[in-house]
């Protein structure tokens, strides 16, 4: 089925440096490849300019997951973040369906997002 709209899901909080920044992906098409696009303003394609482009092959019901490397960058200390998922589909508009841009900042090491090992 061509056309679908993927979902977004954010495994663990966005920490500044963090190369355990865990995103799962569903409601793609079946063993499509995707495109993961991080940006400082909303992505509207997959070539868009961006921080960081990972791709991930998608299984055959349309799931994946792909861990992320965050930046450290001192430059990004509370500048609003933007990722999106793009999924090659052929029966999507340009040829490919996307998920909802998902916006957020950084956590550095001084915030309290960890406890005692655990999120607070």
């Amino acid at each position: 089925i061509g056309g679908a709209t993927p979902r977004l899901t954010a495994i663990e909080p966005p920490l500044a440096g963090s190369s355990n920044f865990t995103i799962g992906i569903d409601g793609g098409r079946g063993s499509a490849q995707a495109t993961v696009v991080l940006a400082t303003s909303d992505p509207t394609a997959p070539d868009a300019p961006a921080l960081l482009t990972q791709t991930v092959q998608l299984s055959a019901l349309g799931a994946g997951s792909v861990h992320l490397t965050l930046p450290n960058d001192g430059n990004l200390e509370g500048v609003p973040l933007y990722l999106r998922v793009f999924v090659a589909d052929a029966a999507a508009a340009g040829g490919h369906s996307s998920t909802a841009s998902v916006h957020f900042t950084l956590l550095g090491i001084d915030d309290f997002v960890l406890r005692d090992g655990f999120e607070d």
